[in-house]
């Protein structure tokens, strides 16, 4: 294809849809993923990952040193979850396709059902 001046460009989709409709912010330091896995664990369920907190935001999830955004969102009544509640929440409802993606998730082909917390 690039012979012929066409370049393959990978679009993301969302294979799950636990988190369509919701805008989660991911700030502090992050322990178990890196900033662009946990950004595409989101878009994978669906939802949109944001830089900044407001009025419009579902979920914050705060690593170590999270700063003024915890506070921002507490402030606002958005619900924060610690990486690891956020991880336990994708264990038990997120598809299980999309853990496949990460960490070798060896669930697949059992039924996740739920909602965010």
């Amino acid at each position: 294809m690039q012979r012929l001046g066409i370049t393959p460009t990978h679009v993301r989709r969302a294979t799950g849809n636990r988190l369509t409709g919701k805008t989660v912010v991911v700030t502090g330091t992050l322990t178990r993923f890196s900033r662009d896995e946990i950004h595409a664990l989101i878009e994978r369920e669906g939802g949109k990952p944001s830089c900044s907190v407001s009025s419009k935001t579902s979920y914050v999830v705060a690593g170590e040193a999270a700063g003024s955004k915890v506070e921002r969102a507490k402030g606002l009544g958005v619900a924060v979850l610690t990486e690891d509640e956020f991880w336990r929440w994708c264990r038990q409802r997120c598809s299980t396709r999309v853990l496949a993606l990460f960490v070798g998730y060896s669930g697949v082909g059992k039924s996740v059902v739920g909602h965010p917390p």
